[in-house]
């Protein structure tokens, strides 16, 4: 690195070694020492609609607000509340809980209630913690004449009606931003809710590449598959997940796949990966300098340019390289695991089946090749079955893949570790399966 005005300047090697050592990583040596017989961790986040008796969020802070909750839910699991200081919009608000075991709440700047799991060594574990809490949720709620509504967007309340629940710099820099391109960053913002499958990228190079190339195949699929948000503005859509409509239509410099993933298939390995994902980071957009009090710069400018040429005289850093790592919204981010990013929010009765459907698909070594096989064709069309897959088993193509790569996951989930497999999980996805998936429907039909 070298250093203008006091600061040192971003190279590309640095950003390729940072790739390559922390973002596309092994598994954990601890884990593969401790538990040499299980495929991986796994996480789930749940974004969930905490929402009054007329289906309206309810406010973010104070008492009675959701802020109110996690300050009631705290005292029975342990944790800590965090704060936001001043200048992140709220002083002394409650921005979100760590619980004692390392999972957290979150809220999303619409008020969303966000759950993220900690990694679990196994789905069971993940799927049991989400429960217990969940089950102290529901009592405070319930208390409070509230509940926790899941689904992919708000079905009800416009981007005006909800306003940006949470006006920390960062996202008042992203409300501003986005709101240049079109509509759909309000919307994904304030309205958008999702269910978020974490899962490790294995032991080897060719797992590695098998298991990221594969993630973003599914991605289609999985939209189709859990597509549950037809409605929007309290308006019946077209769309089975108008929630995957916002994201087509975000920015398309950061959201859907990188370019020339079939090179990985050519190659499975590290190297082509990093290439790979390198290549959707510098030419993602900036959208704003943390440096210069979070300017959203005047005209498009992607961060190869930032790093090449600077913005008011400014480079950026290894900060800015994080920010802006957490500013791309693909299908699958990579970020030292795989985040699966495709699914709408599910309901309570089925919200384990995504992550049954991944861990099947990516962690059975059986699932994972015939999977492969099976979407291989569909490489250079992905950009096209994203678009496809919003509309769900409308679309005839999609509906005969989401049934084939359905039948793989139940597949995999049967030869999956014991500890994989709970009762609960179990249930819900051969549930899912019979209801939705052989009739060729969604949870947007129900």
């Amino acid at each position: 690195m070298s250093v203008i005005s006091g600061k040192k300047k971003l190279m590309l090697e640095s950003v390729q070694q940072h790739l390559s050592d922390s973002v596309f990583c092994y598994q954990p040596e601890g884990y593969s020492s401790k538990y040499p017989n299980l495929p991986g961790y796994v996480g789930i986040e749940v974004e969930m609609l905490p929402v009054d008796q007329e289906m309206a969020l309810i406010p973010l802070q104070g008492e009675q607000g959701s802020a109110g909750i996690l300050a009631a839910i705290v005292k029975k699991f342990g944790g800590s509340l965090q704060y936001m200081d001043a200048e992140q919009g709220f002083s002394g608000g409650i921005s979100g809980l760590r619980t004692s075991t390392g999972d957290n709440f979150t809220f999303e700047p619409g008020g969303q209630l966000e759950f993220s799991s900690k990694p679990y060594p196994c789905l069971n574990d993940a799927v049991n913690r989400i429960d217990a809490l969940q089950r102290a949720l529901d009592e405070e709620v319930g208390n409070r004449h509230v509940k926790l509504f899941q689904t992919g967007i708000n079905p009800v309340q416009t981007v005006d009606e909800i306003g940006l629940q949470m006006t920390k710099p960062r996202y008042v820099a992203m409300n501003d931003f986005f709101s240049e391109i079109g509509p759909y960053g309000q919307r994904m913002m304030r309205q958008t809710c999702t269910l978020q499958v974490n899962l490790d990228l294995g032991r080897s190079e060719t797992c590695l590449a098998k298991r990221y190339l594969l993630a973003n195949l599914l991605a289609p699929i999985a939209t189709a598959t859990f597509a549950n948000s037809p409605m929007i503005d309290g308006l019946l859509t077209d769309y089975a997940s108008f929630r995957s409509k916002v994201w087509q239509e975000l920015d398309p410099s950061r959201t859907g796949f990188p370019k020339n993933l079939s090179q990985i298939l050519k190659d499975l390995s590290l190297a082509s990966c990093v290439q790979n994902y390198l290549d959707l980071l510098l030419d993602s957009r900036v959208v704003f300098i943390e440096a210069l009090n979070y300017k959203v710069p005047a005209k498009p400018v992607t961060f190869r340019e930032w790093m090449n040429s600077g913005i008011d005289g400014v480079f950026p850093t290894m900060s800015d390289l994080k920010t802006q790592e957490s500013l791309l919204f693909p299908e699958v981010r990579v970020r030292g695991f795989l985040e699966m990013r495709s699914l709408d929010c599910q309901g309570r009765a089925f919200q384990e089946v995504p992550a049954a459907y991944y861990s099947a698909l990516l962690y059975d070594e059986q699932s994972m090749d015939k999977a492969l096989d099976l979407l291989e064709p569909m490489l250079q069309k992905l950009d096209e079955l994203w678009i496809r897959s919003s509309y769900g088993m409308h679309d005839e193509g999609i509906a005969k893949m989401v049934y084939q790569v359905g039948e793989l996951a139940l597949d995999g989930f049967s030869r999956l570790p014991d500890c994989y497999q709970g009762d609960s999980t179990r249930k819900q996805l051969h549930a899912f399966f019979n209801r939705f998936i052989e009739q060729g429907r969604n949870p947007a039909a129900d």
